[in-house]
């Protein structure tokens, strides 16, 4: 029997499938062109479904003894050898490699290769949401800074939700160790700034999630973190920022164990702006911001007193007495009494000059203050003889204390008279209606206050004793 052993030409049908593999590879050159991101996510899956496709071909070409056959397999080898290099080279290679050394710990090396997925390939597959594991890499791998921009990038993009909570836990450690890496380098003021943004978080966290362990933690931190930016931003000497802090923290938080330490720094903040101010030419400025320690709580005053004397006496000196007459009527034109009253006591005693010039506004402020005070009232005196000097009364006031005595007489005549201890001083006033108040120099005294009217002609005796409880204290 005669048999034929010649090898077939191609048919049409293999021709449609070389065809059809020709215009895969050339679409695969376009898309590389265009996307390496997407060509490579496409490789494998084309590659593979063309191989099994060729497998199929060669086969039946290789039964019909088609030189067909060899062209399929040539076709084969190189689909199966594009599979091969999409499981070496490529995204879906590199996110392996980075995946496996994150898992290893081996954070620089993992953040590399997600890196490289993401700018090189960032129309892949593996690029999406690859910001939110460059991120924690950084941040597991304690590069706070790196990982910072990656964590925001990923909330803008929606791949974390800074609603949540686990994202606010988060992203309050990280600014918490980037305002302490800045602050052990010394860049206080990106220290600070990292600081108040974790008090922003920790209030968040507050705020939304009140019943969580979280919550309670964060009304301990919130004061730690506001003293620790305080902190950087007085080394920068940016004493307007940091008092707006120390304020909060002293008012919002007074219970905490930062507020002495924070009335502590607002006091010296005060008398160092306020230094500064003086040497700037800014007395206004200057006169403000030491005077400012007068809002501070009573017992503070109390525990400050001898510092803020000697201070705002060596601040005062040198300036002009206009200058601070100015910044004393100010005060008392706006009703801040207890700040001109400083004042008005430091022109009183440093210049004499300016006493007549002062005296109706510094009776009238401790009028005002004292009258809103606990006080022994100032009785109303019987006149005890006549003198023969028309308009006038004559009034003496006697001290029968061991403390000096400062009276204010607020009337038709304002005085002001020093009488020491034991002592007496008799002056002449128009008659008419007064407004009396007196201070004892015993800190524990309470203040005389009362209204009294001296009638044409009269003599008066104002005697001041002190309070019976006064002297058994």
């Amino acid at each position: 029997m005669y048999s034929y052993k010649e090898k077939r030409a191609i048919s049409i049908g293999s021709f449609f499938f070389m065809l059809l593999f020709i215009f895969i590879f050339a679409g695969a050159g376009v898309l590389l062109y265009i996307d390496k991101g997407i060509f490579w996510d496409w490789l494998p899956i084309a590659c593979i479904a063309s191989a099994i496709i060729n497998l199929i071909l060669l086969i039946v070409y290789f039964v019909k003894k088609s030189i067909a056959g060899y062209i399929f397999t040539v076709f084969f080898i190189i689909f199966l050898a594009g599979v091969v290099l999409s499981s070496l080279f490529g995204p879906f290679a590199i996110n392996i490699r980075a995946r496996d050394a994150y898992d290893e710990k081996k954070y620089g090396e993992a953040a590399e290769g997600f890196k490289t997925i993401l700018e090189e390939y960032p129309g892949s597959r593996y690029a999406r949401g690859i910001i939110k594991d460059i991120a924690y890499t950084y941040y597991l791998q304690g590069s706070y800074e790196q990982s910072l921009p990656y964590f925001h990038d990923a909330i803008v993009q929606g791949i974390l939700n800074p609603e949540e909570l686990e994202t606010a836990k988060l992203l309050t450690d990280l600014y918490s160790k980037l305002g302490d890496k800045y602050y052990n380098e010394k860049k206080y003021r990106a220290s600070s700034d990292n600081y108040l943004k974790v008090v922003d978080y920790y209030g968040f966290i507050s705020n939304n999630f009140p019943e969580t362990n979280e919550a309670f933690i964060a009304k301990y931190k919130i004061p730690e973190y506001l003293y620790k930016a305080a902190s950087g931003y007085t080394k920068e000497k940016m004493w307007d920022d940091t008092l707006v802090i120390l304020e909060k923290l002293t008012q919002d938080y007074s219970q905490s164990e930062y507020t002495d330490d924070a009335n502590n720094m607002l006091f010296n903040i005060y008398m160092s702006k306020a230094f500064d101010l003086k040497k700037s030419g800014n007395y206004s400025e200057s006169i403000s911001s030491i005077l400012s320690i007068l809002d501070f709580p009573e017992e503070i005053l109390m525990d400050k007193a001898k510092t803020l004397e000697s201070r705002s006496g060596s601040l005062f000196s040198g300036m002009d007495a206009s200058v601070l007459i100015s910044a004393a009527d100010s005060f008392y034109i706006k009703s801040a009494y207890n700040k001109a009253i400083f004042l008005y006591e430091y022109i009183f005693g440093n210049h004499a000059e300016s006493q007549e010039i002062i005296t109706r506004n510094f009776v009238e402020c401790k009028v005002k203050v004292n009258s809103n005070l606990i006080f022994e009232q100032i009785l109303q005196s019987d006149p005890y003889a006549r003198i023969k000097k028309e308009g006038f009364s004559k009034v003496s006031f006697e001290n029968k204390t061991d403390y000096k005595l400062a009276v204010y007489i607020s009337g038709p005549q304002y005085s002001i008279l020093s009488v020491q201890e034991q002592t007496k001083i008799e002056i002449d006033l128009p008659a008419g209606d007064y407004t009396i108040t007196a201070e004892l120099s015993s800190p524990a005294a309470v203040p005389f206050f009362g209204k009294v009217t001296y009638e044409d002609g009269g003599s008066y005796r104002e005697i001041y004793q002190q309070m019976q409880e006064e002297v058994q204290e």
